[in-house]
This record gives structure tokens, sequence and C-alpha cells, in this order.
């Protein structure tokens, strides 16, 4: 019998765990910084909402999902973000006394992009 992965959702605020909240900023910090922005430049046609994205990180730090929640109503925009995401990917590890806990990690953000990529914390 398969057992069910042991999954957390980081979601709106930082999580009370500072080694989640350290975690899940590092990985923020990642994308931000080396993600292409001119891709998503690039796929900004029109009129778009910023898009609500659950990335969730396997333990060794490759991706196994990730959805968008919320759509910026342009696909070539949350297509770019896909890209991104698997293009930085994989990323770094989760610690091992997370990864005791967890097998999967899942981060919520809303991605921004006026003049550079920011992920903000966001609802569902």
């Amino acid at each position: 019998m398969v057992k069910p992965s042991k999954r957390l959702t980081l979601l709106g605020r930082p999580n009370r765990d500072v080694r989640l909240t350290m975690f899940s900023e590092a990985w923020r910090q990642r994308l931000e910084q080396r993600a292409p922005f001119e891709i998503l430049q690039a796929a900004k046609s029109g009129p778009y909402e910023n898009p609500l994205v659950t990335v969730a990180l396997r333990r060794d730090g490759t991706v196994e999902s990730v959805q968008i929640r919320r759509s910026s109503g342009v696909p070539a925009i949350d297509d770019a973000v896909r890209r991104i995401v698997m293009m930085l990917s994989p990323f770094e590890p989760v610690p091992a006394d997370i990864a005791e806990d967890y097998d999967v990690i899942e981060i919520d953000r809303v991605w921004t992009f006026a003049s550079g990529l920011r992920l903000i914390y966001g609802s569902r």
C-alpha cells in the first residue's frame, strides 16, 4: 500500500515555524533574483491580473507541480510563470529537519511584475 504524502501548504502570512518561513523566503528570493524577467515582459500583451500560483516542492527540491490558482487572464503569462519555475528548478532541497515532517511543501504566492518580478503573500 502506498502511503499518502505528508504535505504542507504555506499560505498568506509567514508561517509561525521559523524554519518554514526561512525556506519559503529563500525560494521566493531565488525566483525574484534569477527569473528571466524578459519572458514575462514579452508575454504581457494587454490588461492582466496578477496570477495566484502554488508551487509544490518535493524534499529534494524538484518541482512536483505548478498550479495557477487564479489566472492572469492571459495564457502567455500563465505559461511564462510555469516555464520560469521549471527553468529555475531544481531548488534547494528541503532542510532535513523539515523533511522529517513533510514530503511536499506547497508555496502559494501572488506574482506581480510591473518593473520586476515580486512574489507576495496572497489569499485564495
